[in-house]
């Protein structure tokens, strides 16, 4: 029964939505990137890339892929997906901001352990 508030694992799903988002736009990027894929591939290689850490749903998958190639940072052809120029530069960025937030939060262990 809940009181008023969300159990831990809810309340870190809420919390961490937005990174996860995040998170498979650039792993989505990052495995067409390897080479052209077909959804079932691209799946099945994020989960090989992340140790296993991101086991993604092929609708879910399709759904960001038709995102990134309405954006014009992959293209479709004969079943495939590739990135383009303009998604390599997304995922280069992403990549820069991601790993200088992932840096930031590291510091804040000093905090948790009171240094």
């Amino acid at each position: 029964m809940s009181h008023g508030h969300d159990e831990p694992q809810e309340q870190l799903e809420h919390i961490f939505k937005c990174y996860c988002e995040t998170g498979l736009t650039l792993a989505t990027l990052a495995v067409v990137r390897r080479g052209a894929s077909t959804i079932s591939e691209a799946r099945d290689n994020i989960a090989s890339y992340t140790a296993e850490m991101m086991i993604v749903d092929e609708k879910k998958l399709a759904r960001e892929l038709e995102d990134l190639v309405r954006q014009g940072c992959v293209e479709l052809k004969e079943g495939r997906y590739y990135i383009t120029p303009k998604g390599k530069n997304l995922m280069f960025i992403m990549l820069k901001q991601w790993n200088k937030y992932v840096d930031a939060m590291n510091n804040l262990w000093g905090c948790y352990y009171g240094a």
